[in-house]
């Protein structure tokens, strides 16, 4: 380049200045939303999963009663076992998760 059009190649790289700082703030931008996109099917497929386990969720398995919450959220079959109640309604309690629900 001649340095009789040096003074407008100077311009030139301050105008485009503001654009390099501009594409890095982008590349970084687009990074973090593919980013936050492969998370969000991620937990897409997890959720999706444990909805589907329900069409699968068989409350009555060897003459016992199964806990719908370790079905549901970690696909595990474990047995309710009846616990001491107050009135008509009977309690069962998780022998894995130790949750306890009643028969209402």
């Amino acid at each position: 380049m001649s340095e009789k059009h040096s003074w407008l190649y100077r311009y030139a790289c301050e105008a485009v200045s503001p654009a390099q700082q501009r594409i890095e703030i982008l590349r970084q931008k687009v990074l973090e939303a593919e980013q936050a996109k492969t998370h969000a099917e991620t937990e897409l497929n997890l959720r999706a999963a444990v909805v589907d386990r329900l069409e699968h969720y068989d409350p009555f398995v060897g003459g016992r009663y199964q806990c719908p919450h370790c079905w549901i959220t970690n696909s595990v079959r474990s047995d309710l076992k009846p616990i001491d109640s107050d009135g008509d309604k009977q309690r069962f309690q998780c022998r894995t998760c130790h949750i306890q629900m009643t028969n209402e």
